[in-house]
């Protein structure tokens, strides 16, 4: 099992590599190699001979999981893992989770606020509030739920008084060109109606 908890603990007057050599000697790991195999997945080259003190708070966050990761776990638990990181580095942690379960078959708990990423790798996905489970669903399932609206984006003001006749307007009118789309709830507004429609208050 491995598992990181929001705050990527280390020793902060210990470089990369050494915390991940600690880890390695904890785990009971022989293969030394182990820990070049890690410092390259989470992309730590540049930073293996610094101190953890001088890490930027994105990189702590790359070396937590480091740790979580370096003994190849079969369960994994994750508490906000992306934080810190920026946009490439969340979707690097992400491609390293999803390729951990489809090469090893792995279980991840990932526990996070961060619902659009969770929506974009949770096979399986709990709602809970106020400590409560309010509702399980997959993947496909959220799919199906996830409420959908078309917007027609227009620069007319007359199409926009006579929306039934906006169709015809555009085709036969000649008015400027328009964005046709589907939109759908995000996993962060479906929280907050799936609580709402449990008859839960949002809370602080």
């Amino acid at each position: 099992m491995g598992y990181i908890v929001e705050t990527p603990y280390a020793y902060p007057a210990l470089t990369v590599r050494e915390n991940l050599e600690i880890f390695r000697k904890l785990r009971g790991i022989k293969d030394k190699k182990c820990v070049d195999w890690i410092i390259d997945k989470l992309k730590l080259e540049n930073y293996a001979s610094r101190k953890v003190k001088h890490l930027s708070l994105g990189n702590a966050q790359r070396l937590g999981i480091a740790k979580a990761l370096i003994h190849k776990p079969q369960i994994l638990i994750l508490d906000e893992p992306t934080n810190g990181l920026d946009p490439a580095g969340i979707v690097e942690v992400r491609e390293l989770l999803q390729e951990l379960v489809r090469d090893s078959g792995a279980t991840v708990f990932i526990s996070s606020h961060k619902l659009d990423e969770i929506s974009k790798i949770a096979t399986n996905i709990a709602i809970i509030h106020e400590g409560k489970l309010i509702k399980e669903i997959n993947a496909s399932q959220l799919e199906k739920q996830l409420k959908k609206s078309l917007v027609l984006e227009i620069q007319s003001e007359d199409a926009l008084k006579n929306p039934e006749k906006v169709i015809k307007l555009l085709v036969n009118e000649g008015y400027p060109e328009t964005v046709l789309k589907v939109e759908k709830e995000d996993l962060e507004t479906y929280f907050l109606r799936t609580i709402k429609e449990a008859g839960g208050g949002l809370g602080e």
